[in-house]
């Protein structure tokens, strides 16, 4: 028997209710990712029942069509509920986040030119030896005797670069966001099963595991794994900047020899603006995975519910189409709305066996909520405020 795609519900309404008895509403990133999980956790729900089916993918449509069809809902949402909220949620996320879009636009000038501004190359000096046997066969071979690093400096990217990031930090000195994430705090028969099932566990879940399974959204979400390392790396810019300022003074081309193969750092100007290169390329790509977790499940819930819609209709209503190709769609965008905005989460390829990606629960002391190491940084360093 084919391995089940692990699941882990998120008791988004249990979070809804907590919110409503403080008198608010879940904010933007705490409504927009237990939704996003939930959905595709239903997808996924939906091809592990298909198991039982003689036809896995006429199952799959069978299944899907009662997590779609209103006169099936036993629960405050389904399917077509969530994928239907997707695309608001995901714009209210957005725009919680444009200062952070902004940021990345900004960057990508500065970026390109501290890139410009330095160039390295590499030569290697090399002899040629040979050898003659005593049957007059000669065998030659290179040597390398030493390797030649030059490091080129051109100025006027390296003054753009500078005045650049300085306008850039000057337009937006801080970039940073947090929210009171709400999470789980119980949960429900269903979503145990749900876990417990999928995992082919023999025993049921203790307490404390089932909120770690309810809550892993919370803890590997795209957002709380880059979020630290991009407001540290939008602070460290403004040192960058001003060692920058100061270095470009005496930047100009230098050239070191070495024992062959070995690298060399460079000058230490070209050790400045590489410094900022990579703070810089670091807290752009950050935000950019980000902001792209966001943007395909604004473009593509529609899609996945047309995809639905699509293999229902070919295998209940006889409509044309290939069933094999449009629950391989189904399953993908799925897939790929899970992966862009659960990077560190569940390997939730339908082909593959069911592992963490990360192992957030190996080790796990059970009643704990801490999965991954990036919540042991979280704790230790106060990235994250959370509503328990």
């Amino acid at each position: 028997m084919k391995r089940d795609i692990p699941l882990a519900f998120s008791e988004i309404t249990h979070l809804e209710k907590q919110a409503k008895r403080n008198n608010s509403e879940l904010e933007p990133l705490n409504a927009f990712y237990p939704a996003v999980n939930d959905a595709v956790m239903k997808v996924f729900e939906t091809w592990n029942q298909a198991q039982s089916y003689s036809s896995r993918r006429d199952g799959f449509a069978k299944e899907l069509d009662m997590r779609i069809d209103p006169a099936f809902k036993f629960h405050t949402r389904n399917l077509a509920d969530l994928l239907e909220e997707l695309p608001s949620r995901a714009k209210k996320a957005k725009e919680a986040l444009s200062h952070y879009k902004q940021a990345s636009r900004r960057l990508g000038p500065v970026n390109g030119l501290f890139n410009r501004s330095w160039s390295h190359s590499t030569w290697d000096n090399t002899h040629t030896e040979c050898s003659t046997n005593s049957e007059g066969d000669t065998d030659c071979w290179t040597v390398c005797d030493s390797t030649d690093h030059t490091f080129t400096y051109r100025n006027q990217y390296g003054e753009a670069a500078s005045k650049e990031l300085t306008k850039t930090l000057k337009a937006q000195p801080v970039v940073e966001y947090s929210e009171s994430f709400i999470i789980a705090k119980k949960t429900e028969a269903d979503g145990e099963y749900a876990a417990e099932k999928s995992r082919r566990k023999t025993e049921y879940i203790k307490a404390g595991e089932a909120l770690i399974y309810a809550n892993s959204w919370y803890q590997v979400n795209v957002f709380n794994t880059n979020n630290p390392g991009i407001e540290h790396g939008w602070k460290h810019l403004h040192k960058d900047n001003k060692d920058w300022a100061k270095a470009k003074g005496t930047a100009r081309s230098r050239s070191y020899n070495t024992m062959c193969g070995m690298s060399h750092p460079g000058p230490a100007e070209y050790q400045v603006a590489d410094g900022a290169l990579r703070t810089g390329t670091s807290v752009k790509n950050g935000i950019d995975r980000i902001l792209e977790g966001l943007d395909y499940v604004e473009s593509q819930a529609p899609v996945l519910r047309q995809k639905t819609d699509e293999l229902i209709g070919i295998v209940l209503d006889g409509e044309e189409g290939s069933t094999r190709k449009t629950s391989r769609e189904v399953l993908g965008i799925a897939n790929k709305m899970y992966q862009k905005n659960f990077p560190a989460g569940w390997n939730t390829a339908a082909v593959r066996p069911s592992v963490m990606a990360m192992g957030i629960l190996l080790g796990c002391a059970i009643g704990s909520l801490a999965g991954a190491g990036i919540d042991y940084g979280g704790k230790r360093f106060g990235w994250w405020n959370t509503n328990w």
